[in-house]
């Protein structure tokens, strides 16, 4: 097992080498706060069956954006800004205008 866990360490870090690597929670990524906090005021068993309940209550309804949600689309615009030569050009080359590529 220790042989298995080497070979993906060093598989995953050289398919990571040179990448920003970002981790966000769910509940920053999305507004789960009312789900929240209906897991919090519950207790024992029936925290986690009232808890669910909303979850599958909401299942066809698109969770709300959170607090991170903007940034995640920010950073997800690197990609698309890397693989798109003649977007890069035509944000950097106008004349007399301020480069602004980093500007959403």
């Amino acid at each position: 097992m220790a042989t298995q866990r080497a070979t993906w360490s060093s598989a995953n870090e050289r398919i990571l080498e040179g990448k920003l690597v970002v981790a966000i929670s769910s509940r920053a990524l999305f507004d789960f706060e009312e789900e929240n906090a209906v897991f919090e005021s519950g207790d024992g068993q029936h925290k986690d069956r009232a808890y669910m309940a909303l979850q599958l209550q909401r299942l066809d309804e698109p969770a709300k954006p959170g607090v991170a949600f903007s940034l995640v689309r920010k950073l997800l615009a690197f990609n698309t800004m890397r693989r798109s030569p003649a977007r890069r050009h035509s944000t950097a080359s106008r004349p007399g205008r301020p480069h602004n590529r980093w500007r959403w």
